[in-house]
């Protein structure tokens, strides 16, 4: 990978860890829509990330 691709990765990852925190707290503060939220977005970003991934080891 370039490291364009493995900063791209990083920030991916930086991101999934920062929505991990805010569930955590989401859940222990009682906030269910932002839970439900914050979860579809860690979806969305590992999806993106796993794709990005296997696209780039084909080429």
């Amino acid at each position: 990978m370039t490291r364009a691709q493995k900063f791209l990765m990083f920030c991916l990852a930086l991101t999934a860890i920062l929505i991990l925190l805010f569930i955590c707290i989401a859940v222990v503060e009682g906030w269910l829509i932002s839970t439900f939220i914050a979860i579809l977005l860690f979806i969305a970003i590992f999806g993106v990330g796993f794709t990005l991934k296997s696209k780039w080891k084909i080429e």
